[in-house]
């Protein structure tokens, strides 16, 4: 698709964000399979370029990945949100 589009995988397989989310408890499990709901702001901070996501620890959580996947490689910041997400000091309870 190109640098210039972002394709929102509702399934979880290829976005790092959904694919951390909880499993719906009703969810007709199939692995890999699974359908999630998207997070209030989640696609207007995908259309915007800017975390605008509602939820306060998803919104830090969220800010914390995206420093480590769309980061530049050897950032400072993102040496540190790989540090805090692995030593949970970033914390995302859903």
């Amino acid at each position: 698709m190109g640098p210039d589009r972002y394709l929102i995988d509702p399934q979880s397989i290829t976005d790092p964000l959904i694919a951390r989310l909880p499993v719906p408890m009703d969810a007709d499990f199939k692995p890999a399979h699974i359908m999630k709901e998207l997070p209030v702001g989640y696609v207007q901070s995908i259309e915007q370029g800017k975390n605008v996501i509602a939820d306060s620890d998803l919104h830090s959580y969220y800010d914390k990945l995206l420093a480590i996947t769309r980061g530049a490689f050897f950032l400072f910041e993102r040496l540190r949100a790989i540090w805090c997400l692995n030593t949970t000091q970033v914390k995302f309870n859903p």
